[in-house]
């Protein structure tokens, strides 16, 4: 008990530091409107994982199927688009698949797309669980991969150079989770 709440709190606070959406495109000035992805299909992986039954993945024994499901809820995977095999194994470990409709394709575009705001934004300082992700495709080749912990409004990318700092602001985040509903 006493390594996992160490192990905890080294984690929340390497997580709280920042927001490791693409980090390296910060530098760059934001394109307004730049979307985040290419994409013809979104297909949004959800969990309804209470946070009793986090406590319970943590404490579980270790496998296979208990390490990934820590690396999807908790870490930053993928890493790159190569890394997304894991993608397969989402329902496997707990995720339900939905393909949303293309009928709302443009309003994704909306929202996962470049912003520039004048004014100071605190990141987001929490342990993020992502229990939602999406999965965007081109001619069903996975272009980019989002994971959002919308308790906390904290976000994760792969698969895209736009800069994604501002991503989730302003009521952005209630609206896709709304869209997506």
């Amino acid at each position: 008990m006493k390594k996992l709440l160490v192990f905890l709190s080294v984690l929340f606070i390497v997580l709280s530091c920042s927001n490791k959406s693409n980090e390296n495109h910060e530098e760059r000035p934001v394109i307004k409107g730049l979307h985040f992805f290419d994409f013809d299909e979104v297909v949004y992986y959800k969990t309804t994982m209470k946070q009793t039954d986090l406590d319970t993945v943590f404490n579980a024994p270790k496998s296979i199927r208990r390490q990934l499901l820590l690396d999807v809820l908790t870490s930053y995977t993928p890493e790159s688009l190569k890394d997304s095999v894991f993608v397969a194994q989402l329902e496997d470990i707990g995720y339900n698949k939905k393909v949303l409709p293309d009928s709302i394709n443009e309003s994704l575009n909306k929202i996962f797309s470049e912003r520039a705001y004048d004014e100071d934004y605190a990141a987001p300082a929490c342990m993020p669980y992502f229990r939602d992700v999406y999965v965007f495709r081109k001619n069903n080749k996975i272009t980019g991969v989002a994971k959002i912990c919308y308790g906390c409004g904290f976000s994760y990318f792969t698969g895209t150079d736009a800069v994604t700092q501002n991503f989730g602001r302003h009521n952005e985040l209630k609206h896709l989770e709304k869209i997506v509903k």
